[in-house]
């Protein structure tokens, strides 16, 4: 028969079991903390599976110990058990292992409490706390007092409840971890924005490690610098074996020693910190005082590190955790900000002060040669610098010399004595290689500060040894001189900014003793300048350049023109011009002005003070500054009424003769058309044929001559006449007096312009007329069935003339032998004759495809130019 429930479900004993364990699990996850989760655990289990005593245990990195938590006495008494260490019981743990399981329950097990005393004997379970990953620990229960036995139901309900302890712990471990390392995160910012108000860099490295030992939880810290090479590092501050900070500057050790063996190996690493469990540990004196565990972290700036940081735990012997080799290793980075940063911001406040007072200095070096630029003469200067050099630089002794144009010696201006007094040395002379010392004294750095020099007298005396500063007087251009110092008396070091000081204070002086000299010359050459002005033959006056008014004239300007010197004054340069030439002399003016010319002369008429123009040469110029500006103009007048007349005299001499030049050389031209005239007659009534071709070549020749003659009556040129003009001219001429058309015989020219004179022109037609009629007649015999071709060449090349006549003809008749001064026709002997002695020339023959005469005279008109005609 079934039996029927009353309608409530009844859960089955296991799930009843397992409901309560999920219930305690739900309640140990909301305790606050690890410990409290350790100890409700312990509570809970007991009330769970009714043990008489519970213990939970954990293990620790080493592999080897366990550490207590909370547990029970042999009394069933809650007990703390976080100070308990006991080793790892590697029998437990093998048959955790060897079973499978994670829960072993043992019959008749030795009972012990926590401090391994064994109190009973009895079943004795230990369950393993597996977090999903590795065993964390154990869960450890019997019934101690009670005598019960543990039921395998107890055992398997244990295995999922020590599971879900296992996990919470894990979490609850987890979450602590990380509060607390992010507490001390918190503490490590903290002490980083602290240390980074420190101004002072030593109080920054002794905070560093104060704070450090307060915060981070170490027993001992160590700051060391490394070297730039990183062979060597030097102790800063660090603590000793009883922990107070200690000054350790004065330490000092190599990489390779070997208590550096834990440096040397973090910075052949890329971490940066490296944890040692056995590592001896050493006191200030490097004495091991014992072994333990040591840390080391990189100090790092950028990319370089530039020192480590060592820490342990060598007077409480806490264990240096994971995550504390974590926080050094981020102290050390932050140190390595917050050190660079200070060394940067120290450098600068040590740079701005630097600055400062450098700035200071040059104000009262530009103070001091403002004053001195006021100084009337170039001794009044070099005394004054003397005095100056001394207060400004603190110096002893001070003195001034300048180098002589003879490159081998220097004389002396003033300086001090053996006592600081000051002493004139403008007379003294020594000898010297000038251009030793400015090698020494470089443009770009005209300094030399030599240490431990021999200390002289104004004799060249030895009276002491120390340092001495020598700087360069630069001009701009070159080391004049030198200014000399040292602290003969007091025995003071020179340090390198006084003397690069010093150094701006002698270049300044070079330009200054430059400026001086010249305006003592200046002022010298002034006076006689002023001399020279009043007593000049000419008229002087200076001009404003801007408004070309007379700033001064000198009497014969005022005797040229009738007023007086303020009345000049009162005009300008323009009021004074006659107006048509006027415009020149605002161009002139505006040249000088802009340097593009360097003075201006000319002939023009200027305005006398009773209103008549008179003639005056005038010559403007411009006197300018020592950087090249105009600062006035010149003007120079000379009276040239007289030379006006004379040159007026003189053209209207040469116009006439001109006239009576062309009148004769019209006269002459029709003299010899006269002849020319007269021998046609007779050649009209001679009947032989040779004494008709005598005549006609003696015409011929007579007008090439009288060509000329006429060319220079039709040029205004009367001395020279156009000689590729004159030969076409001629050669036009012959063609037409022989009657020969141009389609009959080519004629072709090749002719430079060239002017020649009357001298050389005569000659020159002669041979091209003799030439051509030889060609006409004799080149082309009928009938001439080739190319017949007449080519006339005019060139002029490197100081000669040359021209020549070519023909395709039938060349010389036999013998063909070239023609030469003594032989040949009358033409021929004409043509050397001409050529050779007349015109001091070459005359050459050439005969190929027909005859070709060359001729090549030197060109003796030094007037004679190419042009491209008249």
């Amino acid at each position: 028969m079934k039996k029927f429930s009353s309608g409530k479900k009844v859960l089955p004993p296991f799930v009843q079991e397992i409901s309560k364990i999920l219930d305690a699990v739900n309640r140990l996850s909301k305790c606050p903390t690890f410990d409290a989760l350790c100890k409700e655990t312990v509570l809970a289990t007991r009330e769970l599976f009714d043990f008489d005593r519970v213990g939970m245990w954990f293990f620790l990195p080493d592999g080897k110990t366990m550490q207590g938590s909370f547990g029970t006495d042999e009394k069933g008494n809650l007990t703390d058990e976080r100070s308990a260490r006991l080793p790892i019981e590697a029998r437990h743990l093998n048959t955790l292992v060897q079973s499978k399981k994670p829960v072993v329950l043992f019959e008749n097990e030795p009972l012990r409490i926590c401090d391994g005393t064994v109190v009973g004997y009895g079943p004795h379970v230990v369950a393993g706390l597996w977090n999903g990953e590795k065993m964390i620990g154990l869960l450890g229960a019997d019934n101690l007092i009670r005598k019960h036995p543990i039921s395998p139901l107890t055992v398997e309900l244990l295995n999922v409840y020590a599971v879900s302890v296992a996990h919470l712990c894990t979490l609850k471990k987890t979450e602590e971890t990380l509060w607390a390392f992010s507490t001390r995160l918190t503490e490590v910012l903290n002490v980083m924005n602290l240390l980074s108000r420190c101004e002072d860099q030593d109080l920054l490295y002794r905070k560093a490690i104060e704070m450090g030992l307060q915060h981070l939880g170490f027993d001992r810290l160590g700051l060391w610098f490394l070297s730039e090479d990183q062979t060597i590092m030097y102790g800063c501050y660090g603590t000793d074996e009883t922990g107070q900070i200690r000054d350790e500057k004065h330490l000092q050790k190599p990489i390779s020693h070997p208590q550096a063996k834990a440096v040397a190996e973090l910075l052949h690493s890329n971490a940066f910190v490296l944890f040692f469990k056995e590592y001896p540990l050493f006191n200030d004196k490097g004495e091991e005082i014992g072994r333990g565990e040591h840390a080391v972290a990189k100090i790092v700036s950028g990319e370089k590190t530039i020192g480590i940081l060592g820490a342990d735990n060598w007077i409480r012997k806490n264990p240096i955790t994971e995550e504390d080799v974590k926080i050094l290793q981020l102290y050390g980075q932050a140190l390595g900000s917050i050190f660079t940063e200070n060394q940067v911001k120290t450098a600068l406040r040590q740079s701005e002060a630097h600055y400062r007072a450098l700035s200071q200095q040059l104000t009262k070096i530009m103070e001091a040669v403002n004053l001195l630029s006021k100084c009337e003469t170039f001794d009044d200067l070099c005394r004054e610098a003397v005095l100056t050099a001394k207060k400004l630089f603190d110096f002893d002794r001070v003195s001034l010399w300048f180098f002589l144009p003879d490159g081998h010696t220097m004389e002396g201006s003033f300086g001090t004595d053996e006592k600081g007094n000051l002493r004139d040395e403008r007379r003294i002379r020594a000898p010297t290689n000038v251009e030793v010392i400015r090698k020494m004294l470089p443009p770009e750095n005209p300094m030399l500060l030599k240490e431990n020099a021999d200390l002289l007298d104004h004799q060249g005396k030895v009276v002491g040894k120390g340092p001495h500063f020598y700087g360069g007087l630069w001009n701009g251009e070159e080391i004049i001189g030198f200014l000399g110092a040292d602290n003969l008396i007091r025995k003071h070091p020179i340090s390198e900014t006084t003397a690069r000081l010093a150094t701006m204070y002698a270049v300044a002086l070079g330009y200054l003793c430059t400026s001086k000299k010249i305006q003592d010359a200046l002022r010298e050459s002034e006076q006689k300048f002023r001399a020279l002005f009043e007593q000049a033959a000419v008229g002087v006056g200076q001009l404003d350049l801007q408004t070309h008014s007379f700033i001064s004239v000198n009497q014969k300007f005022s005797s040229i023109l009738g007023y007086s010197e303020p009345e000049l004054q009162a005009l300008t340069l323009e009021s004074l011009t006659h107006p048509e030439d006027s415009q020149e002399d605002l161009h002139a003016l505006q040249k000088l002005v802009q340097g593009e010319i360097e003075e201006c002369t000319r002939d023009k008429r200027m305005i006398h003070k009773n209103g008549s123009a008179i003639w005056v040469n005038q010559t403007l110029s411009a006197i300018s500054s020592e950087f090249g500006k105009p600062r006035y103009g010149i003007v120079i007048i000379q009276d040239i009424a007289l030379r006006k007349r004379m040159e007026e005299q003189i053209q209207a001499d040469i116009r006439e003769k001109d006239v009576l030049l062309k009148e004769i050389h019209h006269r002459v031209k029709n003299n010899m058309q006269v002849i020319v005239s007269l021998l046609n007659l007779q050649a009209q009534e001679i009947k032989d044929p040779t004494l008709v071709s005598y005549l006609n070549a003696s015409k011929n020749r007579i007008y090439s001559m009288a060509l000329v003659h006429e060319m220079l009556y039709s040029s205004e040129e009367l001395s020279t006449i156009p000689l590729h003009q004159y030969i076409e001219t001629l050669v036009y001429t012959l063609f037409q007096s022989f009657g020969i058309p141009p389609s009959q015989i080519q004629l072709e020219f090749d002719l430079e312009p060239v002017l020649l004179e009357i001298e050389q022109a005569v000659p020159c037609g002669l041979i091209v007329q003799e030439l051509v009629t030889n060609a006409l007649k004799h080149a082309f015999p009928s009938p001439w069935e080739k190319e017949a071709k007449i080519r006339i060449r005019l060139y002029k090349k490197n100081g000669t003339i040359g021209f020549s006549v070519a023909d395709t003809g039938k060349g010389l008749p036999p013998p063909k032998e070239m023609p030469t001064r003594g032989s040949g026709s009358l033409g021929f002997r004409l043509i050397y004759l001409l050529g050779e002695e007349q015109l001091d020339g070459k005359v050459t023959v050439i005969q190929e495809n027909g005859t070709e005469v060359i001729v090549e005279f030197p060109e003796k008109n030094k007037r004679n130019q190419s042009k491209g005609g008249l």
